[in-house]
């Protein structure tokens, strides 16, 4: 009887094993489900503001609209390695025993996901760069005209993808270690809480902090000059819906990449043990991961709705294009007789 007993304990072991790694496969499959939709939205959303800006480059001339641009880019880069590194390449790369270069490279690169991540975090300092566009703009025009010229957007372009290089691939040499043909993470707990930290402030704090201030102050200056009614018509309809545009796209990114940022101060609070964490019942990473990766498509979602002149043009663009393909009812319809052979039996 006991070890009956004993036997049957193992087989509800198994069985609870078994229906645990079931829930987990249907949750992977569903996470990836979702990372599909989310790329298709991503790939069109910013596809669609790139036709219309590029089709109407004479009316998005300006310098704030080519930083638009310059974000569907990124956007569209980050939801394409998305779609490589999280559904093309669901599992890890298998690595030879000789720990050589080609393997050093997928471990360090394609295992680590440094490439989605430097797309993300230039996706998050070309919103930074567009409020302190708005910012001087706004406040200081003189100096706007004199300091955003066109021959300084190779700067402004440039400096999201530096900076996000800068913090992001030493996490390439740093995250993982090769040994034996196995990609294994670093085993310490300072750098996991010292990389945690930096992440929190690098990916989060400081963006929303210059954001904030940004449009805060856009706010503060564009209240006092809208309350003077020589320019307050002026500034209301020539200012107030980029600013609102770009007000709700930074709204946008909390909603986005807050989720995550807690859950990253919440696994330097696990690794200095000041709390337990406990296995949920669900796939929460996979949940959280999919909310960031949504960043890729509000933005066009926000100039659809928000963006006067986008939606105007997009308007346009369509209905000339429908007009284009439309045969009218009164058209004649040309045949030619002389490219008709008719044969008879």
């Amino acid at each position: 009887m006991e070890d009956y007993g004993g036997q049957d304990d193992v087989n509800l072991n198994n069985v609870s094993a078994g229906e645990s790694s079931v829930v987990r496969l249907s949750q992977s499959a569903a996470v990836t489900v979702v990372y599909i939709v989310i790329v298709c939205l991503a790939l069109l959303s910013n596809a669609l503001v790139i036709i219309v800006m590029l089709a109407r480059r004479q009316d998005f001339s300006s310098f704030t609209n080519r930083l638009i641009l310059h974000q569907s880019v990124i956007d569209s880069i980050a939801a394409l390695l998305l779609l490589l590194l999280r559904v093309v390449k669901n599992s890890s790369i298998p690595l030879s025993q000789e720990d050589n270069a080609l393997d050093q490279l997928i471990c360090r690169v394609l295992e680590t996901d440094v490439l989605l991540w430097w797309s993300y975090v230039a996706s998050t300092y070309c919103l930074v760069i567009i409020s302190l566009e708005r910012f001087v703009a706004t406040c200081y025009p003189v100096k706007h005209r004199c300091s955003w010229s066109a021959s300084r957007l190779k700067y402004a372009v440039a400096t999201p993808w530096a900076l996000s290089a800068i913090y992001c691939w030493p996490a390439a040499v740093i995250l993982r270690e090769l040994h034996q043909g196995q990609c294994l993470y670093v085993k310490s707990v300072s750098f996991y809480v010292m990389y945690g930290l930096a992440g929190i402030i690098v990916e989060f704090l400081v963006p929303v902090s210059i954001m904030t201030y940004a449009y805060a102050r856009i706010l503060i200056i564009l209240t006092r000059k809208l309350a003077n009614p020589v320019n307050g018509r002026h500034l209301s309809k020539a200012k107030k819906n980029v600013l609102i545009t770009s007000v709700f796209t930074g709204v946008m990114f909390l909603v986005c990449w807050t989720p995550l940022m807690l859950y990253n101060l919440f696994g330097v609070f696990v690794h200095l043990g000041v709390v337990v964490a406990s296995e949920p019942g669900f796939d929460v990473i996979g949940l959280i991961t999919c909310m960031a990766a949504c960043s890729t498509f509000v933005n066009p979602v926000v100039y659809c709705f928000m963006y006067e002149r986008f939606r105007s043009q997009l308007k346009d663009l369509v209905v000339k294009r429908c007009r284009r393909n439309q045969v009218g009812d009164g058209d004649p319809i040309s045949i030619n007789t002389a490219t008709l052979e008719v044969t008879h039996d």
